[in-house]
C-alpha cells in the first residue's frame, strides 16, 4: 500500500517562499500545534499537488489566493507543491520506488504538473492516482467537521457518499458512456447499412445498364464489324471492276491504236491504188493495148478499192464505237473511285465510333470498379462497426457485472452502518471517539465537493480500464474491511 513519504511546500498560503520540507513515516502520523499554525494548509497542500481545484475545499476565494500573501517579497512568483509516495509495492503503476507528483502554478498562468520531474497532463496524474486509490477523491483525505457531518446523515445521504467515496459514480458514468458509445457504434452502423443498401441498388443499376450497354455495345460492334466487312467486300469488287475497266480500257486503246494503224495502211493503200489507177488511165489514154486486161485489172482494183472502203468504213465504225465507249468506261470508274473514297469514310467513321463506344465502356467499368471498392471500404467499415459494438458489449457486460458486484457490497454496508447506527446511538463514548476521528479527518473529506469524474479514457483502452478497475475493487474490499474494523 503506498503512502506519502514527503511532502515539499513552497509559496503555498502561510509556508513562505522557502521549500519547506515534511518527512512523514508509515502509519499513523500526529502533527500538532496550536490554532492559526499551518496544521490543516499541510493537508491543502497535498490535495492541491493532487489536482484539487476548488477554492471553497481549499478554503480560499480563489485559486491565486493560495500564493504566500507577501507584498514585499519580490520572489512572489509562484506557488510549488511537491508530494512524494513510497511505491515499494508498486502500487501506482510506475516501475519506481518512489514517485513524486509536483504542481507548479504562477500568479498569472496555468498549473503545471510534473510527474518525477516530467511535465504531464493532470489526467495522467489523476489516472495514476486512481489505480493506487489515492485521489484526493478518495476515503483518504477527510477535512475537519466531515466525519460530524457524516454521522448526522441519514443513511441514504450516506449510501451515496460511500458510493462518491468509493468510487461507485465512476462505475455509473463510465456505464453511461459505454452505453452512449454503444448507441453511436449503432447509429453509426445504422448509417454505414442504410448506405451500404443505397451503394448495393446503385451497384445493382450500374450492373443491369453495363450488362445492356454491353450487349448493346457487342451487337452493334458486330453490326458495325458486318457493316466494314461488307464495305470491304464492294470496295474489293469495285477495285476489282476497276481493274477491269482499266484493263478494258486498255485493250480498246490498244485495239483503237491498231484500228487507226490499220485504218491509215488502208488510206495510204487506197491512196497508192488511186496514184496507181492514175497512171493506168494515162496508159489508157496512151495506148489502147491490152485493154481487156488492164479493164480487167481495174476492175480488181476497183473491186479491191471497195474492199478497202468497206474495211476503213468498218474501221471508222469500229473506232467510233470504242471512242464512244472508253468516256462511259471512264465514268464509270470515276464513280467507282467516289463509291470507294465514301466508304472509305464511313468505315473511319465506324471505327471513331467504335473508339467512342470502348471508352465509354472503360468509363463505365472504371466507375463500377469505384463503386466495388466504396462497397469493399463499406463492408471493412461494417466489419470494424460490429467488433467494436461486440468488444462494446463485452465490456458493458464486464462493467455491469462488476457494478451489480459494488452494488451488492454497498448493499451489504449500508446494512452494516444501520447496525452501527443503532450502536452509535446506544454508545455515547464510542459516539464521541468517532467524533475525535471525524475531527482528524474533517479536512481531508471537503475537497469530496469539488471533484468531478475523471474524465474517460478512449474506446481502444477499455481492455486497460477493466484491469485497473479490477484492482480498484480488490483495493476497495481491502479499504472497506479496514474501514469497517475501525468504525467497530
Amino acid at each position: 500500500m503506498v503512502y506519502i513519504k514527503k511532502v515539499e511546500i513552497y509559496g503555498f498560503k502561510s509556508f513562505g517562499f522557502t521549500n519547506k520540507v515534511i518527512n512523514l513515516e508509515e502509519g499513523l502520523v500526529c502533527i500538532t500545534g496550536p490554532n492559526g499554525s499551518g496544521k490543516s494548509n499541510i493537508l491543502d497542500a497535498i490535495a492541491f499537488a493532487l489536482g484539487e481545484n476548488s477554492p471553497k475545499t481549499l478554503r480560499v476565494d480563489r485559486l491565486h489566493s493560495l500564493l504566500h500573501d507577501n507584498a514585499n517579497d519580490s520572489r512572489r512568483k509562484r506557488v510549488r507543491v511537491s508530494v512524494t509516495f513510497d511505491n515499494i509495492d508498486r502500487g501506482i503503476p510506475m516501475d519506481s520506488n518512489t514517485v513524486t507528483i509536483t504542481r507548479e502554478m504562477p500568479l498569472d498562468g496555468d498549473s503545471i504538473y510534473l510527474l518525477n520531474g516530467k511535465h504531464v497532463s493532470k489526467s495522467t496524474i489523476t489516472d495514476l492516482l486512481e489505480v493506487a486509490f489515492a485521489s484526493p477523491n478518495k476515503l483518504n483525505n477527510v477535512q475537519q467537521g466531515m466525519i460530524m457531518r457524516i454521522a448526522e446523515l441519514n443513511a441514504e445521504e450516506r449510501r451515496k457518499i460511500l458510493e462518491d467515496i468509493i468510487g461507485l459514480s465512476y462505475f455509473d458514468k463510465k456505464k453511461e458512456e459505454a452505453m452512449k458509445q454503444l448507441s453511436e457504434a449503432d447509429r453509426k452502423l445504422e448509417v454505414a447499412l442504410a448506405r451500404m443498401g443505397e451503394i448495393r441498388k446503385r451497384i445493382d443499376e450500374l450492373e443491369l445498364e453495363r450488362n445492356n450497354q454491353m450487349r448493346f455495345h457487342y451487337l452493334e460492334k458486330e453490326i458495325k464489324k458486318l457493316n466494314a466487312i461488307r464495305i470491304s467486300n464492294t470496295i474489293k469488287r469495285y477495285r476489282v471492276r476497276i481493274n477491269e475497266l482499266n484493263k478494258l480500257i486498255e485493250e480498246k486503246s490498244k485495239e483503237k491504236e491498231e484500228l487507226s494503224k490499220e485504218f491509215d495502211k488502208v488510206r495510204m493503200e487506197l491512196e497508192e491504188l488511186e496514184r496507181e489507177r492514175g497512171k493506168i488511165m494515162q496508159e489508157v489514154d496512151k495506148s489502147t493495148k491490152n485493154k481487156a486486161e488492164i479493164n480487167t485489172k481495174i476492175s480488181n482494183l476497183i473491186v479491191r478499192l471497195e474492199q478497202l472502203k468497206a474495211t476503213k468504213n468498218a474501221s471508222e465504225q469500229r473506232i467510233n464505237v470504242i471512242g464512244n465507249a472508253i468516256p462511259s468506261l471512264i465514268k464509270e470508274k470515276e464513280e467507282l473511285k467516289q463509291k470507294i473514297s465514301k466508304l472509305e469514310v464511313e468505315i473511319k467513321r465506324i471505327e471513331e465510333e467504335a473508339r467512342s463506344l470502348d471508352e465509354k465502356k472503360n468509363n463505365i467499368n472504371n466507375n463500377i470498379s469505384k463503386l466495388n471498392k466504396n462497397l469493399d471500404q463499406l463492408n471493412k467499415e461494417l466489419s470494424e462497426l460490429n467488433t467494436k459494438e461486440n468488444r462494446l458489449n463485452s465490456a458493458l457486460r464486464d462493467k455491469e457485472g462488476l457494478y451489480t458486484n459494488i452494488k451488492s457490497s454497498l448493499a451489504e454496508i449500508s446494512e452494516r452502518l444501520k447496525v452501527l447506527d443503532e450502536h452509535i446511538n446506544s454508545n455515547a463514548t464510542k459516539l464521541e471517539n468517532l467524533s475525535k476521528e471525524v475531527n482528524r479527518l474533517e479536512d481531508n473529506l471537503k475537497q469530496l465537493e469539488g471533484i468531478k469524474d475523471k474524465r474517460d479514457k478512449d474506446l481502444s483502452n477499455i481492455k486497460d480500464d477493466i484491469e485497473r478497475l479490477t484492482k480498484m475493487k480488490s483495493k476497495l474490499s481491502q479499504y472497506i474491511d479496514e474501514a469497517l474494523d475501525v468504525l467497530e
